[in-house]
């Protein structure tokens, strides 16, 4: 039962990271700053899209370890 509370939260998070457009005004303004620190070098298409994953990635993991009180290896 605890499981399914939990899995349930978690899809809950999923949905307003998403629908709240708080992980892609993140993405968005982290990207902003990458591409900032170096204006003269124009990174790849696969290069953005590999840092936006990463930045979504980061947000979500962030979110995880407040929620659960771990460490980032927990």
């Amino acid at each position: 039962m605890d499981y399914q509370r939990f899995e349930a939260e978690l899809r809950r998070i999923d949905e307003l990271l998403r629908l709240s457009g708080v992980e892609a005004l993140f993405v968005e303004r982290s990207l902003a700053g990458w591409l900032a620190r170096d204006p003269e070098r124009v990174p790849t298409t696969h290069e953005q899209t590999k840092y936006q994953r990463t930045s979504a990635q980061a947000l979500r993991c962030n979110v995880l370890q407040r929620l659960l009180g771990e460490d980032f290896r927990g």
